[in-house]
């Protein structure tokens, strides 16, 4: 005779096999199927505008990653569902992203895949909104014709997580920032400073950056060296830093949460070179793209110049870094 435990097992055993037999051959099961990523990529690309679908593949992946509370990048289809559910988005946007990613993936339009996008940030953001960041694109900054509005990035370092719970919203954000700004004489922000009209985002993006600067900050050692690389592009001729400098227009800050932290290391490398032979140069736009081509090359001698020519003038063209 079974036990009820045993009975209680064999229940949710046959539960676990229904829940994904049924979801065989679904859109959900396509993104969360890391050995189907060429299949991913297809079909994202069949609704995209050219250019953008490695845009939307990084936005599902991030905000698949954010949802689980940036502790798991690689969620099964049914845990996915699970935190929907459990998000704090309304239920009507709970049921609409949930029929989308049970629908067979050959039954995926252009339409779907925008809501599913859009919503799974949200979702992510919702649960985490401190580790999980939405940055509002500007429209120079995305490939023409491009329907995803907003750019979603996850936080993974705690200690970073720990500043943006301290300063949770744009008011305390700004504040610690011109403090910052006052201590390390880094130039003073006002009510036009670009990171300040563009999006909310970029107050989050700076102030993550000037805490990797602080004296005794317990950022990652790869990340504050790559700060301190970063800040050397806002150094003036005098040896002052300013890095509002309408003259010097840039926002490599950024770069900070936007790019992997595992590439933190090699990129303040890349950038502390790139400054130094751009010291001299004011502004330093056209030095960087220079250089930055030239390092490139160096550092991926399979690509052909082709190749690297165009992946730099997209950076250029695009205007994310710099005005």
């Amino acid at each position: 005779m079974k036990t009820l435990k045993q009975v209680t097992l064999l229940l949710l055993l046959s539960l676990s096999m229904t829940v994904d037999a049924s979801l065989v051959g679904t859109f959900i099961k396509l993104l969360t199927d890391s050995s189907r990523q060429a299949d991913r990529a297809a079909l994202i690309g069949r609704h995209v505008a050219d250019g953008d679908a490695s845009r939307y593949s990084n936005n599902i992946s991030n905000a698949i990653f954010g949802l689980s509370g940036g502790t798991n990048r690689n969620p099964s289809a049914e845990q996915v569902l699970g935190f929907i559910n459990g998000s704090n988005i309304p239920q009507t946007k709970k049921d609409q992203i949930i029929a989308i990613l049970s629908k067979p993936e050959g039954e995926i339009s252009a339409e779907d895949l925008d809501v599913v996008t859009r919503e799974l940030q949200r979702a992510a953001h919702s649960i985490d909104p401190n580790g999980v960041i939405l940055r509002t694109c500007e429209t120079a900054c995305v490939a023409t014709g491009s329907r995803l509005s907003d750019d979603v990035f996850v936080v993974e370092n705690q200690a970073m997580r720990g500043v943006l719970r301290r300063y949770s919203n744009e008011s305390s954000q700004r504040s610690q920032i011109q403090r910052l700004l006052r201590r390390s004489g880094m130039g003073r922000m006002n009510a036009s400073s670009s990171f300040i009209t563009s999006n909310g985002a970029d107050s989050q993006y700076m102030l993550l950056f000037l805490e990797a600067l602080k004296d005794g900050s317990n950022f990652p050692t790869d990340t504050v060296n790559f700060a301190k690389a970063i800040k050397e592009f806002a150094k003036k001729s005098d040896g002052s830093y300013d890095l509002f400098d309408a003259g010097n227009a840039q926002r490599l800050y950024r770069l900070v949460v936007e790019l992997d932290s595992a590439d933190h290391a090699t990129y303040a490398r890349y950038f502390s070179e790139i400054a130094g032979t751009c010291a001299s140069q004011y502004p330093k736009k056209d030095c960087f793209f220079t250089e930055m081509k030239k390092v490139a090359k160096r550092e991926n001698p399979d690509l052909a110049d082709s190749q690297i020519d165009e992946m730099i003038s997209g950076m250029r063209a695009k205007g994310c870094f710099f005005d």
